[in-house]
C-alpha cells in the first residue's frame, strides 16, 4: 500500500511535507510508544512524523512485533533526523 492508495497516509505525507526522498511514496505508518513513523519499505527509509500523547510512553507488545517483524524498520536508514531534532526542542 502507497500514500496514493491510503488517504490517511496521503494525509499525513502531505500534511508533513515529506515523503521517500528516492520514489516520494510513504508505503506505511508504524508506532513505537509515542512516536509515529512513516516509512518506504522499497527504499528502506523511516521518518518521525510526530507523537499521539494518548498513547503509553513504553512500546506494547504488539508495537515491537510491528517493528521487527511485520515492517521490518530496524533495518531501515532513519531520514530527516535533523528536522525531527529540531522540532523536539
Amino acid at each position: 500500500m502507497t500514500s496514493n492508495d491510503d488517504p490517511i497516509l496521503a494525509l499525513i505525507a502531505d500534511t508533513q511535507g515529506r515523503a521517500c526522498p528516492h520514489c516520494g511514496k510513504t508505503e506505511d505508518v508504524f508506532h513505537i510508544a509515542r512516536s509515529i513513523w512513516l516509512c518506504c519499505k522499497t527504499h528502506k527509509v523511516k521518518w518521525l512524523v510526530g507523537w499521539d500523547l494518548s498513547l503509553r510512553d513504553r512500546p506494547t507488545d504488539e508495537q515491537r512485533q510491528r517493528y521487527y517483524e511485520i515492517v521490518g524498520a530496524h533495518k531501515f536508514e532513519h531520514i530527516y533526523r535533523e528536522i525531527a531534532e529540531g522540532e523536539e526542542q
